[in-house]
């Protein structure tokens, strides 16, 4: 590496989902904000990802994810990546295998509240006319794909809003 933030090739990324053979990738299968955890994704990062997604906000009722967010901090001269664990083309390629990357390598990032904002007793930001999810200046690549979630196969979009509403 040439130490250098700017030379995309060679930055580590971040890298979350499975690979070829069922494994976690090195940074974890799925990426989970906990409850009442703001993540801040600061300009440059980089996150390859496949079959697997970013998610805020609880899923089911019998897991409470209340309260947290993402905040996705790009700017205009350095975006935040989210792109396939199969391009070699951003980040550091740690992926032995030569599969090009793919549209629907990966999910998206999921915004949730239909759980939270149901549910009287969790505390609900956006309730109280808080908004902390945020998506500012990011290049997503080869997402909108088939994830995982609560044991069950869905399809998701890049951006997947589901009774939430972050700031893009």
């Amino acid at each position: 590496p040439d130490n250098v933030a700017t030379t995309l090739t060679d930055n580590l990324p971040y890298e979350i989902g499975f690979d070829t053979h069922g494994f976690a990738l090195p940074d974890g299968g799925t990426m989970e904000v906990p409850k009442g955890v703001t993540v801040m994704i600061d300009s440059g990062a980089i996150f390859k990802l496949r079959r697997a997604s970013i998610g805020v906000g609880s899923s089911s009722a019998s897991v409470d994810r209340s309260g947290g967010a993402v905040q996705v901090l790009g700017t205009t001269q350095r975006s935040v990546y989210f792109t396939s664990y199969d391009d070699a083309t951003i980040g550091k390629d740690n992926n032995s295998d030569t599969t090009p990357p793919a549209p629907g390598n990966w999910g998206g990032l999921i915004f949730r509240r239909d759980v939270d904002g149901a549910d009287q007793t969790r505390f609900d930001p956006e309730r109280q006319g808080i908004f902390l999810n945020y998506v500012n200046h990011a290049d997503m690549r080869y997402g909108g794909g088939n994830v995982v979630v609560d044991s069950v196969a869905q399809i998701i979009s890049p951006i997947h809003m589901v009774d939430a509403r972050p700031t893009v």
